[in-house]
Order: C-alpha cells, then structure tokens, then sequence
C-alpha cells in the first residue's frame, strides 16, 4: 500500500539510490528496558519524503505503529516532512533559534532535515530515535556524525560528567572500546576518553557499521563539537568518525533493514 500525504496522483512507488538521496534509521526506544531497536527508514530525495517500515518491526517487543502511519506494510509518501518528523526541529521565529543551531554545529541556512538529523529528533519523554546515514564515496571512504549516547548512564555524577565533557574540545582524539558483556548488545562499542575513561556508547543503530569502518583498519574518531551543562545530556557530545568501507557499501542495508 502507498499513502502520499502530499498528493496521491503524483504517489511513487519506487525510488533510484543515488547520490541525492539521504536516508535515516528511524528507531524506537522500549519505554521499560530503554533499549533503541530500528523499526523505520526515512528518506529524502531532494524532492520527495518516503518513509517505510522495516520488517523486523512486527517483531519488536512492545513496539505499536506510530500515529499517521498505521500499516505497517505501507509506503507513506509526501512532498513536506511528514509531521510526526518535522515537529522535531525548532521553529525559526523563536528567539534562540540561532544559539540553538549553534548548539547543534550548525548555522542559520540550515534545513529541518539537518536539524533533526543532528539531534536524533528526539523530544522531551518521547520513544523516537533518527540517526542519519553515514556518507559512503565510490573509493569507500566513509564519513558520519553522531550524539554519544547513554552519557547520563556512563557517568551519573554530575560533577565528574561535566569535568570530563568540558576538557573536550572539537578536534579532540576519542576511542572505541567493544563492550562484549553488554546486557543489551553484546556487539556494543563505547566511546572513550584517553582510551580508559568511557564517556558513553555509539548509538544502536550504528553498531554494525561502527564494526566495519574499525575492521578495515583505517578508523578515525574525534569530537565534533562538545556542548555545556546547560543542554539536554543526551546533546552534550557530538562525534565524528571517518575511515573506509568497501565500495559500495550501505549503513542500512542487508540482514534486518529489509523494508516492505
């Protein structure tokens, strides 16, 4: 099934993967185990939004469709972000709509689709998790940005947290350390500080390709940009990684991203 939110003459049913197309995992996060699992993905073409369920999503404990997209073998389509997504990003008549961008390593062209793919989209008591697409170039040099997360669960003393997030600076060097007796994942990977003082773990949803950017042997990772006590914890600490994959190589694709 095929739902244009925009309109249904101009519906499509099929999208060419190229290099304008930019796509997130859409994930939501269990409200009693706070464990993310990938349930969506969510593309933009330059022109067009698709969002599609993965198939795995009937298969997540606990996970219930989201509002305004009941079918969960549908194809929703539409010109405009869908709602549900677009609420995520501050709206530009507020007064600290510029400091917030600022916040995010971001300036004031820039669009809803990156804003929300900076900050995850997440909302106050809310269960949805975006992570955007790492980029992937014809040699297979990769490159992508992500929020640490589980800062607050890593380091619960407030004191401790902001000494160790505050001697960060952009460009600062950052490790990554597997963490095989991790309750939730046992393919979890830390992001650490001077390679011993864990500051939180790369987000769920980028494990598998975190995994292959390491084993090629050329991984790189770094802060982006670091944020005070004054923001949300879970925008604190903005990473960088770069290095190589094989060509040709997609995040988000083979075993558990199929979609219907």
């Amino acid at each position: 099934m095929s739902v244009d939110f925009a309109s249904a003459a101009n519906s499509r049913t099929s999208m060419t993967r190229d290099l304008t197309i930019r796509r997130m995992a859409v994930g939501w996060q269990h409200p009693v185990t706070r464990a993310v699992d990938a349930v969506g993905l969510l593309e933009f073409d330059g022109t067009q939004h698709r969002f599609r369920y993965l198939r795995r999503a009937s298969r997540v404990s606990g996970f219930r469709p989201f509002i305004g997209f009941a079918r969960l073998d549908g194809v929703y389509e539409s010109e405009a972000l869908f709602p549900l997504f677009a609420q995520r990003a501050m709206s530009p008549r507020r007064p600290d709509y510029s400091q917030y961008l600022r916040s995010l390593d971001l300036d004031d062209t820039a669009s809803t689709w990156e804003q929300i793919a900076r900050t995850e989209g997440r909302l106050a008591g809310d269960t949805i998790h975006l992570v955007p697409e790492p980029t992937v170039g014809p040699d297979g040099s990769t490159a992508g940005c992500f929020l640490v997360a589980g800062i607050r669960h890593r380091m619960p003393d407030q004191d401790r947290r902001d000494a160790i997030l505050g001697s960060l600076q952009p460009g600062s060097k950052l490790f990554l350390r597997d963490e095989p007796d991790n309750p939730v994942n046992p393919r979890a990977i830390l992001v650490s500080q001077y390679e011993k003082i864990d500051i939180g773990w790369v987000p769920n949803m980028l494990v598998e390709y975190v995994h292959k950017v390491r084993n090629s042997g050329d991984c790189r990772i770094q802060v982006r940009h670091v944020n005070g006590a004054e923001s949300p914890v879970h925008m604190r600490l903005l990473a960088e990684i770069r290095g190589k994959v094989m060509p040709g190589y997609e995040a988000f694709s083979g075993s558990g991203w199929e979609t219907y």
